[in-house]
């Protein structure tokens, strides 16, 4: 006669075969060893140095040097204002 199978078992087990053979692909596919990932990170390193190194410092730009905004190219003036225009006092101290 057959052997009795637990068919719960049988598709817990096929399961976790499946789930095992895929976890090896992806190691195989996606793993990459100390070195790699050390390699990498230090190439990335080297080209945010590069980039950083090639950019413009807005600070050290020339003032009114370009039509370009930066903020060493404004400069703060601070006037008063008056609620009825620009006032001025004469030698008499008469407002002209």
């Amino acid at each position: 006669m057959s052997e009795v199978i637990n068919l719960n078992q049988k598709r817990k087990a096929k399961a976790r075969t499946d789930k095992d053979k895929k976890a090896s692909e992806n190691r195989r596919k996606f793993g990459r060893t100390k070195e790699e990932k050390q390699k990498e990170k230090l190439e990335a390193e080297r080209a945010e140095r590069l980039l950083q190194g090639h950019k413009r410092d807005p600070l050290t730009k020339k003032r009114n040097s370009g039509s370009a905004y930066s903020p060493a190219s404004v400069s703060l003036r601070i006037t008063p204002l008056f609620p009825f225009g620009c006032m001025s006092l004469g030698a008499e101290g008469e407002t002209a």
